[in-house]
């Protein structure tokens, strides 16, 4: 049976293995209201949304010295799978998201789309995404991967890290922040940081992130603060990085091969 009431807490000190870094990311997701459950619990509450369930084996899958050397599984249900891939980035642990971003494999029927079609389909996507955030429907359910190794990394990991940087600054600097933009600056204006922010969107993250969280798309970042600290901050992730001209446009972080900063 998977034991819950160990983990790293947030605040408790930096984590040094990737067991404790694993665990503090469990226990982020705790915080945020997600109930972490056996596989008894997760098969027979079908109803519940915000459940995720690592496996009963965990400890097999950490050496005792905690490198992370098997791939672990973890089932969810209900929430936003995208979110629990941003949490564990923040732990600098890549989490892979089955079928997240995937291309379209007939682009020429997606270019042929009219207007109106591309705005339902956009609108259908957004009403999935609200339904999923607010618990409106059947939740729905999957799997995400955390993978194994030392030197795993990921794009996201990367812009995570320097989100966390800005944090050090005095920003509000949060990946998935909310389905929508208005959304997500409500949550800026309620926390009293509308001065310094960074952030972007779980429509933004869900189109321009891959399964394992490399760029496949342009990702727009909402800000407000020092444009230049942002853009500097932004650079040290290896991206390239495209300024807005004034307040009125956003950053953008842009996916293709570049040079990677020391130490990323």
């Amino acid at each position: 049976m998977v034991t819950h009431d160990k983990f790293h807490r947030p605040g408790s000190g930096p984590p040094s293995s990737q067991r404790e870094r694993f665990d503090q990311a469990l226990g982020r997701l705790k915080d945020e209201g997600w109930q972490i459950v056996d596989a008894g619990r997760f098969a027979a509450d079908t109803g519940t949304s915000g459940l995720l369930s690592p496996p009963a084996d965990l400890g097999e899958h950490f050496t005792p010295r905690g490198a992370l050397v098997k791939d672990v599984a973890i089932s969810w249900r209900g929430g936003l799978p995208s979110r629990i891939q941003s949490v564990f980035a923040r732990e600098a642990l890549v989490l892979s998201v089955p079928g997240q971003a995937e291309q379209d494999d007939d682009l020429d029927a997606l270019l042929n789309l009219d207007a109106d079609e591309l705005r339902r389909q956009a609108d259908e996507a957004m009403e999935q995404l609200f339904a999923a955030v607010h618990g409106l429907n059947s939740p729905e359910e999957g799997f995400v991967t955390c993978l194994a190794g030392d030197e795993v990394s990921s794009d996201l990991c990367r812009i995570v890290g320097a989100l966390d940087r800005l944090a050090k600054h005095g920003y509000f600097a949060e990946p998935d922040l909310w389905p929508t933009v208005s959304g997500g600056w409500q949550h800026v204006h309620e926390a009293g940081a509308s001065a310094r922010a960074v952030f972007w969107t779980t429509q933004a993250h869900t189109s321009c992130f891959d399964a394992r969280g490399d760029l496949v798309d342009r990702l727009t970042l909402q800000w407000a603060g020092d444009r230049d600290l942002i853009a500097e901050v932004l650079r040290s992730t290896g991206l390239a990085v495209r300024a807005p001209q004034d307040e009125d446009t956003f950053f953008l972080l842009l996916p293709g091969p570049r040079d990677r900063a020391p130490g990323h």
